[in-house]
């Protein structure tokens, strides 16, 4: 059963202090959602980046193939070295 309080400016001293203390968690909570924000974004950008790399370097295995061309990864990079978009 909790403890009645007193009349007196104590319980306002506490609340303050809850409430400082409340305000302080928030603040700590809100700069770390921004920063896990900002590293999933960039998570999200550096993997769509490897997924156009790897869809690219898949068209250019597959029409060496489909025209029996030999190919190899410093194939790939002299394209890259050409000027080709990656």
């Amino acid at each position: 059963m909790p403890r009645p309080r007193s009349a007196g400016s104590e319980g306002s001293d506490i609340d303050a202090d809850g409430l400082a203390e409340q305000e302080l968690e928030l603040q700590k909570l809100n700069h770390q959602y921004r920063v896990l924000e900002k590293e999933r974004k960039n998570y999200a950008q550096e993997a769509q980046d490897t997924i156009k790399k790897q869809r690219w370097v898949y068209s250019i295995v597959v029409s060496c193939i489909s025209e029996r061309v030999p190919y190899s990864s410093t194939h790939v990079i002299g394209l890259r070295l050409k000027g080709t978009k990656i």
